[in-house]
């Protein structure tokens, strides 16, 4: 597939090998894996099972069911509607006997009286009655275990927001700095960043940063960046890789957290490149518009995430609220 950038959305549409390297890839001999099937777009997964009926090859696809299609689908795949050969019936994260397994059971069937209580099974589980309580155990538990993978869990993105930022004002104060040296961030948008001049070869001019990765801040700055006609005030970072970046504390895709340094400018000069693009008279692009957002590496805290975020993490110590099991009232 090949990228369409006419929009500010990066789609993606047949290129003139498409076809080809999908018979290319089912030829007979060949076998073609698909995992989480049911998110193949339907006029790929029809050429897909044309190519393997024509060319003789094996493909063989695998999912969930119950698995949700790719935001972009307006409709279900084509091989959502293969019949499964087979079906797993044991979950294989965990057995049917452990807590796990009836922990997601019961969570399923009913969130709203879910009570984790129920299933200590030797772990502490602590309850708490307000904000301040939670708040100032994660702290207390942050500090005591600087190595440990501690995480806050909610289920909307602003719960998110609120509480990273109540958490940095209660490790470094009322007036924290945008990013502490040391901190640890995640980012948020899979994005290629130019690599420095020195470390550039033929082959190699973009250095790929993937969306959930995490890193470790070496030393910050702050400077005000002259892109596309506007200045923004942007913080730079040296990581853990040794590369230098534009830091972008994210809240959606394209959209910056406006309590963050340079947040409101960002959102503010996006506007206006959306708004030119929109006009055929103006030589302003898409182009522009994409160049300004791929400038920067769209970051977030790493204190709080979402629930969805986590999902195949492992974490030493968990604090969540009833709300992240769905989307309830919190408490």
């Amino acid at each position: 597939l090949q990228p369409n950038y006419d929009g500010a959305k990066e789609t993606y549409e047949w290129s003139p090998d498409t076809t080809l390297d999908a018979r290319d890839a089912l030829q007979r001999g060949c076998l073609l894996i698909v995992d989480e099937y049911s998110m193949v777009e339907d006029t790929i997964a029809q050429l897909l099972i044309d190519s393997a009926t024509e060319c003789g090859g094996k493909l063989l696809v695998v999912g969930d069911a119950y698995q949700l299609p790719s935001p972009a689908q307006s409709h279900d795949s084509l091989l959502d509607k293969v019949e499964p050969a087979a079906e797993l019936t044991e979950p294989m994260r965990y057995s049917r006997d452990s807590v796990l397994y009836q922990v997601e059971r019961t969570a399923r069937s009913n969130p709203y009286g879910f009570n984790v209580t129920d299933f200590v099974d030797g772990r502490e589980v602590y309850a708490y009655s307000d904000w301040d309580s939670f708040l100032a155990a994660f702290v207390e538990r942050y500090k005591s275990n600087p190595g440990a993978d501690i995480r806050m869990l909610w289920y909307k993105r602003q719960n998110v927001i609120d509480a990273n930022h109540a958490i940095r004002e209660a490790l470094y104060g009322v007036n924290p700095a945008l990013i502490e040296d040391g901190e640890q961030i995640r980012v948020q948008r899979t994005g290629d960043l130019p690599l420095p001049s020195h470390l550039r070869t033929e082959h190699r001019q973009t250095q790929r940063y993937y969306s959930g990765t995490h890193y470790r801040i070496l030393k910050t700055e702050d400077d005000v960046e002259h892109i596309e006609g506007f200045e923004i005030p942007v913080t730079k970072a040296t990581l853990s890789n040794e590369m230098t970046v534009n830091l972008l504390f994210s809240v959606t895709e394209n959209q910056a957290d406006p309590k963050c340094r340079g947040g409101a400018e960002f959102n503010q000069a996006l506007r206006e490149l959306a708004e030119a693009a929109q006009d055929p008279t103006n030589m302003i692009t898409w182009k522009n518009y994409r160049n300004l957002r791929n400038s920067f590496l769209q970051v977030a805290y790493s204190y709080a995430t979402t629930v969805h975020r986590t999902q195949g993490m492992s974490a030493d110590i968990i604090f969540t609220s009833p709300s992240a099991l769905k989307q309830a009232q919190p408490y």
